[in-house]
């Protein structure tokens, strides 16, 4: 891409300033004024989309356990999660590139090719939702039998997974969408929309799994179609808005015309943070792995675990992505010192938050846990994996700001490195040593994740202190991540 220079810079600014008067409205500018309140107003939409998105996959593992009443259905929930996730982690590459340009692009107060990129990165997401979907279904077989689906968990699993894969396209346009609002410093609208969503999979979850009416009984599989047509509505609703372009950034038609070169520099700075996602998803599906040797109880408790526990991860990986927009959109502003103190501001802000909510975690854990199944073995071993990981949360929610830094400057391989430490270099080779080599069962594989978080969360922090990501991509889009 030809560089811009100022002059540029201010002539674009000019005409987009009439042409994009929705740009003040829900946009929150992170290149001026106090920090932290715009942290705050930033993060906040983002803490509660999470938490609706949480909602949202915890409906389906509610109420096939309260319509169901059974384990099995419960543990095949859990098994499929990490399944699904591994497909849609594919393409949080390309969306965390749509984030960094729209926001260093908008910092720059370049907001029509921040548009530009966010079409042409749209289109990416689409046609690699369609593809992966594909896959998906032709190897789910394998795939279940290899996350230890056996018995009467199978069956269940295998029907609620097939039509899940069918919903991930949906699912990477509303990603597409909301990284695009996202950069440009609106969170509110995607927020909006994924309340919608959630209270549609909510509403349609007991009706579908027992039938009303000319509604048939279908079971699990009336869960995931819920979660499918929740899906096609946010996507839908969220493309709408971009071509519309009262929402924070405008997409034109015009703007669909694929450009390699643009698509290119996408997929460079996005291909770290994909291997970084799909690191963490088939990380989880490893683990999940280990957990269901123990049998259809201990799966079921760690399933319920990570649902609880994800309400807490929302709200740092919330503040994460408002970090990613906030060093983006400075950045982009050639204000170096100040990105560097939206992260470390951000830093404090998750750790003492993810550290408030993993206490009330691990202080009413058996109502939690009995919240999904009220099963005695369940809840209890449900209570050590929550009362184990959750005094220690607040590690985590560093690291997960730090990478969100990273992201935001550019630096993708950075947060795709640190999540391969914390994941596959500690919490794997630990679980299994702790877990099976020395005879510690699912208690060790617990005590795996609060070890890992600590020591990376320390690494993160040194390499972040040393600066050498202060870089803009606005004059170095070219040079992709690293």
């Amino acid at each position: 891409m030809d560089l811009i220079d100022d002059r540029e810079r201010d002539s674009e600014s000019a005409v987009t300033t009439k042409a994009y008067p929705h740009r003040r409205g829900h946009r929150v500018n992170m290149t001026v004024g106090p920090i932290l309140p715009r942290i705050v107003q930033l993060a906040w939409p983002l803490v509660l989309a999470n938490t609706l998105q949480t909602i949202y996959n915890l409906a389906d593992m509610f109420w096939v356990g309260q319509r169901l009443h059974s384990t099995s259905a419960v543990a095949a929930v859990g098994i499929v999660f990490p399944t699904a996730w591994v497909l849609i982690s594919i393409g949080t590459g390309i969306t965390i590139a749509i984030a960094t340009f729209t926001a260093q692009y908008t910092g720059a107060e370049l907001h029509d090719r921040a548009g530009y990129y966010a079409a042409q990165g749209i289109m990416m997401s689409a046609g690699l939702g369609l593809g992966l979907a594909a896959i998906g279904e032709a190897v789910r077989v394998p795939l279940l039998h290899f996350m230890g689906a056996r018995g009467a968990v199978f069956p269940l699993a295998l029907s609620y997974v097939s039509v899940i894969f069918i919903s991930v396209p949906f699912s990477y346009l509303f990603m597409a969408f909301s990284a695009a609002l996202r950069g440009s410093g609106d969170t509110l609208t995607a927020m909006k929309l994924m309340l919608v969503a959630s209270l549609t999979n909510i509403v349609l979850d007991p009706l579908f799994i027992t039938g009303i009416g000319p509604i048939p009984r279908w079971g699990i599989k009336g869960a995931a179609i819920a979660t499918l047509v929740a899906r096609f509505l946010a996507a839908s609703v969220g493309v709408f808005y971009l071509l519309e372009g009262s929402k924070g950034i405008k997409i034109r038609l015009a703007h669909f015309k694929p450009d390699l070169a643009v698509m290119r520099e996408i997929l460079f700075l996005g291909a770290p943070a994909t291997a970084d996602a799909a690191g963490r998803s088939f990380s989880s599906v490893a683990i999940m792995a280990l957990v269901t040797r123990f049998g259809a109880v201990v799966t079921a408790a760690y399933a319920i675990g990570v649902r609880v526990m994800s309400v807490v991860w929302g709200v740092s990986g919330a503040i994460g992505q408002a970090t990613n927009a906030g060093v983006g959109q400075n950045l982009g502003a050639r204000q170096s010192d100040r990105a560097e103190h939206v992260a470390w501001m951000s830093v404090g802000l998750a750790a003492a938050l993810m550290t408030s909510v993993g206490f009330l975690a691990a202080i009413f854990a058996p109502h939690l846990v009995r919240f999904f199944i009220d099963d005695p073995a369940t809840i209890a071993e449900g209570t050590v994996y929550l009362r184990t990981y959750g005094w220690f949360i607040g590690f985590w929610g560093g690291l997960i700001v730090l990478q969100g830094a990273f992201r935001g400057a550019g630096r993708t391989a950075r947060a795709m490195a640190l999540s391969y430490l914390d994941r596959w270099v500690i919490v794997l080779p630990l679980a299994y040593v702790v877990g099976y080599s020395l005879n510690r069962g699912p208690h060790g594989i617990w005590w795996a994740f609060p070890l890992a978080d600590s020591v990376t969360f320390l690494v993160a922090a040194v390499w972040f202190r040393r600066g050498s990501w202060k870089r803009t991509l606005v004059r170095e889009a070219s040079a992709g991540s690293e």
